[in-house]
């Protein structure tokens, strides 16, 4: 299975698909920073975490609740909002393309850090995703 996030300005959203890419699961945390929702499928919580690192820990659990843990993923994206004229194109999560996204992120101020948290966060959890 396939882990797509989307880490916003005070959000996060994750959908979960098979491996011929159909859509098995989505979900979502909002108000990040303060009282929030967290959704995933049908269920739905209040939830308060402290940023979008909190939030995907928050959601990771959720997702291990309904049968997805993450040795059962083989795979992660991440969307991010702003890659400048260096990132132009899908590219495998490697410290240049960190360094790419931080060198972006007067493009997307709001955008990029999230992008970056939610990036750093999962390959702390998860480094071979």
């Amino acid at each position: 299975m396939i882990l797509v996030l989307n880490a916003g300005s005070s959000s996060l959203k994750v959908e979960v698909f098979d491996l011929q890419l159909t859509s098995v699961l989505s979900g979502s945390v909002t108000n990040i920073g303060t009282d929030g929702t967290l959704k995933l499928g049908k269920a739905k919580a209040d939830e308060k975490t402290s940023n979008h690192a909190d939030a995907l820990t928050q959601m990771l659990a959720a997702l291990e609740g309904q049968g997805i843990t993450l040795n059962t993923l083989t795979a992660a994206a991440h969307r991010v909002v702003h890659g400048g004229t260096i990132l132009t194109q899908p590219a495998k999560v490697t410290p240049e393309v960190i360094r790419a996204i931080e060198a972006c992120i007067q493009l997307a101020p709001l955008h990029n850090p999230n992008n970056l948290a939610a990036i750093l966060a999962l390959d702390k959890v998860a480094p071979d995703l």
